[in-house]
Order: structure tokens, then sequence, then C-alpha cells
């Protein structure tokens, strides 16, 4: 789970089939040119999860001790590829620390309003990015999910109870994406939205921002990409390949001690005799070295006498022979030698 310094308490994770995906992290979290870049880069935790293709996906939000509320009102606003797609109000009265709060968001509501006050909701969906070669369309902030927490102020009844609501989801999925606009990026996934479905429709009440709304107090982002993806930027470990593993498969390993006492009989006598021969063999080639050792001394011995009794020994110096055959005939043959320096 993201988890924000300062707002311990306070849990966001991103689930599919009502588990938490695994989370790895992020350990470049980009800045926005600017104070209000600065300041917000200060204030985010960033995170990789995987995306698998047609899983639906939904925005967990916990609220509990140790995080004290210092407002009238939380809000959390979620955001798709960088469009705001839903959102759930905390109010401090209401809150309870001890029970904590607990928020879901799984798909984008439509309240189409009216006496029954009707509503429908498409859920979130991962879907593969598909790439051609032209038409090119902008997907600045495409395969990112968000949660952005502001402090607010106390809420009221919005208006807009009870009448239409769309909130706009411009899926960057609706077509295919020029293979230019990925190029040097490893986004593998967007979001696409399922198929209506009636659900609970919900009040909506209006809040002001306190600290203004480029100041949220925490921002939660995942970055999610397909494992692939996920494995080229070496978030995730490489599998080994198929060689690797049948090479390391069909490494012999150490070979096992022997226990004397796991031998019959007549394998005892077999290694007794194994023995015998290597202790044979090792003293015959002793004695083949002595043997060897004596004859060179004798060797030298006998060098060193007829030395010592004035033996020649022809010893050729170190030199180079240069011979020079432009010498006129009626000039003496001779040989021009220079000793190597």
């Amino acid at each position: 789970m993201a988890v924000l310094n300062g707002l311990e308490g306070i849990e966001v994770t991103i689930c599919v089939d009502g588990q938490a995906l695994h989370e790895y992290n992020d350990g470049e979290v980009e800045v926005q040119a600017g104070a209000v870049g600065a300041y917000q880069a200060s204030k985010t935790v960033s995170k990789y999860i995987e995306a698998a293709t047609g899983k639906e996906f939904a925005f967990k939000v916990t609220v509990k001790s140790p995080y004290k509320m210092d407002c009238p009102t939380l809000s959390f606003y979620c955001k798709v590829d960088g469009m705001v797609v839903g959102g759930r109000l905390l109010q401090k009265t209401v809150y309870k620390s001890a029970s904590g709060f607990e928020m879901v968001v799984n798909g984008l509501e439509h309240n189409l309003g009216g006496f029954y006050k009707r509503c429908f909701i498409q859920h979130f969906q991962f879907a593969e990015i598909k790439t051609i070669k032209d038409d090119a369309i902008r997907i600045n902030g495409i395969g990112e999910i968000s949660v952005w927490v502001f402090r607010q102020s106390k809420g009221r009844r919005s208006g807009r109870s009870g009448q239409i609501n769309n909130y706009s989801f411009e899926s960057s999925l609706e077509g295919e994406i020029h293979e230019k606009a990925l190029k040097g990026q490893s986004k593998s996934h967007g979001t696409s939205l399922g198929t209506a479905q009636p659900t609970t429709p919900v009040d909506y009440w209006k809040t002001d921002f306190l600290d203004g709304k480029d100041y949220p107090v925490g921002i939660f982002r995942f970055k999610y990409r397909s494992r692939e993806a996920l494995k080229s930027l070496l978030i995730i470990e490489r599998s080994p390949e198929p060689e690797q593993e049948q090479a390391g498969a069909n490494t012999p390993g150490p070979t096992p001690a022997v226990n004397d006492d796991d031998l019959d009989a007549d394998m005892r006598r077999k290694v007794e005799e194994f023995k015998k021969s290597l202790l044979e063999a090792k003293g015959a080639s002793k004695l083949k070295a002595e043997d060897s050792s004596q004859t060179q001394t004798a060797r030298a011995k006998r060098e060193n006498t007829d030395e010592g009794q004035g033996r020649k020994v022809n010893k050729k110096p170190k030199y180079k022979t240069t011979i020079d055959l432009t010498e006129d005939d009626d000039e003496e043959n001779d040989n021009s030698i220079a000793l190597d320096d």
C-alpha cells in the first residue's frame, strides 16, 4: 500500500479482483517547473503496479488512526490517465478514528437525474495500447492512476443532487496510438470503460479548497505497466532464459560422501584392492622420479668435470649479421657485423 510521510493513517491501493496489486518502488518522482511543481513533488509518493489486459480495477482509500483530521472535510479526487473520474468526501463530523473510513471507486458514474435518480456505472479496465504508423494522438498522462487529497471547508449539499452528472473521460484508447508517440517510453497500457450497469445514486456536496486547488496535502501516484514493460525498466527481475535453466539443470552436483558402513563385504574388498593399486602406482612413480633425479645429478657432475679438464664449450655470442651486397668486385668481400646493444 502507498503511504505518504506526514499522512500516516491514510492508505491508497489499486485493487483487482478485490485484492491490492503488488507495488514496486518508483525512485523517480517527476517534478514540474516552478514553486507549485516543487511543492507537489514533496507531497507525492509514486509506485509501479502491473497491469493485465482486460482486468477491472478499483481505487481503495482507507483513513484510520493515527491520522487526525485538522479540517472540516477531506476530499479525495481520483484521476485516470490525467483526468478526474470521481471523488469522495470525508467529513470530520462523521469520522471516527477507531472505526476508520474506507471508500472504493471502481468506475465512472453517470447520474441521469429524474424522479428515480437513475445512475449507471462503467467499470475501469486495463487495456493494451495498440500502435499504428499514422494518425497520431496525444497520450499525455496515459498509464497513470492517482489520488489527490485536499483539505476543504465544511460541505453543503449541492443543487446538482438528483440532476444529470457525467464525469468527462476521453479514453486515449479510442482508436490506435501512433508508434512515434510512444518512442522512448515504456507505456504499455491505458484505461477503457466497461459496459454501463445500474448502480446506487449518490448525493453531491459542495466544498471550498482551504489551501488552494494546486496545493494538495498528498498525491498517491501509480504507474501501471505490463509485466514485460516492468522487466524492461528493471523494476522486476527478468526470468532466466530457457537455455540457462536447462544448463543449470544439467550441471552435475557434488558427489556425495561414501560411508564405509553402507558397503557390503564384497564392496569393501574391491575398495581395498583399489587403494592397494593406488599405493603401488604412487610408489613406482616415486622411484622413477628418484632415478631421474640421480641421473640428472650424475650428468651434471660429468659436465662440471669435463669443463674443469679444459673441455671446450662453444658459446654463441649474441649478435646480428648484416651483409653488404653493394660492394665492388675488386674489393675484399667482408661481413659487416654489429653486436646488439
